[in-house]
């Protein structure tokens, strides 16, 4: 979640850079009014270019630029896709969705464009978008997205959820006794034994909070009961899941799905357990757009295109997150969002209200 002063920085420079042209592409579907980017053999008037059409114009360009926090767990997708599109590059600019939405502002400023793709979570998208920082680009692929992760401004596009449920430790949490409901958390029994991270100022329990609060038949009231109960609070969530593998609390909060996975990828052994509760789960949704003054602007719509496409969900959901498009297997059980209830969507759309849910943690959680 992104600072206030991000945004603001955004903002103005949106005001400041000029409109940009650059047409829509199609990928294998086509997508009306829409046709390959200059640098590429523009398609006919009023045509969609198809998916080779693209290809051959991207090969030109040769290259794509995005950004990533670890490249390492990208490093099936680049793969997967250069296998699939021979000839493109992929250069990971490292780092945190704010700092590198930061260095991309400050290098607008001086006209210097390097960047292609920017992917982050709904905050920082948000203010790259309202900065006017993003060009509109809608894949031919979103036909297979479910609706609720559509951008209705049509500049982003999806590429997976974080979900948010319930993590117990197996070994201190039999079968019978697992909390199945947001409401068995408020079993006496469990009074102390329930860690989570901070919620103030950004992670997942502040998405998790905010959902909850929303629920009308939970609301605020459930919040208060919850903080009755004691909850242990700590600032890394890594930290917390370490001691919650240890067996030093039972059920843990904030710590998405995704980084199960990923504890278990290390070792198949660790007795954690993710729960969806019956009423629903909260998921944060993580998006991709394509930049103005983009240098490779043909291969990155072929970049977000594949992301959307059958292969590229399904090479999402194996490297461990929970894909947005319709009917894609996971191999783990975890990040499966398939029938699961959503509770809150987390689009950004609560930005501003983030210092007053944070005053409200406050009080709640941490004021006696």
């Amino acid at each position: 979640m992104r600072q206030g002063k991000v945004l603001a920085s955004l903002i103005a420079l949106g005001l400041l850079m000029s409109a940009c042209g650059g047409g829509q592409t199609a990928g294998s579907s086509a997508a009306a009014g829409s046709g390959v980017a200059s640098g590429g053999k523009p398609a006919a008037s009023g045509a969609a270019a198809t998916n080779d059409q693209l290809y051959e114009a991207a090969k030109k360009e040769g290259e794509i630029v995005a950004n990533v926090q670890d490249s390492d767990s990208e490093r099936l997708a680049v793969d997967t896709f250069t296998k699939r599109y021979p000839g493109i590059k992929i250069t990971w600019q490292l780092g945190r969705g704010a700092d590198v939405a930061n260095k991309l502002t400050t290098q607008a400023q001086g006209n210097v464009f390097t960047h292609d793709v920017f992917s982050s979570g709904p905050h920082d998208m948000d203010g790259m978008r309202e900065a006017g920082m993003l060009e509109p680009y809608q894949s031919p692929e979103l036909a297979n997205v479910r609706p609720d992760f559509v951008d209705a401004n049509k500049v982003i596009d999806p590429q997976y959820v974080l979900v948010y449920g319930i993590t117990v430790n197996t070994k201190l949490v039999p079968p019978d006794q697992e909390p199945k409901s947001w409401n068995d958390l408020l079993d006496p029994k469990w009074k102390g034994k329930i860690a989570m991270q901070d919620p103030r100022g950004s992670g997942g329990t502040m998405t998790l909070l905010v959902g909850l609060s929303k629920y009308e038949p939970l609301g605020m009231d459930y919040i208060r009961k919850l903080a009755a109960q004691q909850p242990f609070i700590g600032r890394e969530t890594n930290q917390l899941l370490t001691q919650l593998v240890s067996g030093e609390f039972p059920i843990m909060l904030g710590v998405s799905a995704g980084q199960l996975v990923t504890q278990k990828d290390k070792n198949p052994s660790v007795p954690v357990k993710e729960i969806k509760p019956t009423e629903g789960i909260p998921m944060v949704l993580l998006g991709a757009g394509l930049m103005k003054n983009a240098p490779h602007p043909n291969a990155a719509r072929l970049w977000l295109d594949w992301r959307l496409s059958q292969e590229g969900q399904e090479v999402l959901g194996k490297e461990g997150q929970s894909p947005v498009r319709n009917g894609v297997p996971t191999p783990h059980e975890e990040t499966t969002i398939e029938g699961v209830k959503l509770l809150y969507l987390d689009k950004g759309q609560d930005t501003a209200n983030l210092p007053q849910y944070t005053k409200q943690w406050d009080d709640i959680f941490f004021k006696k």
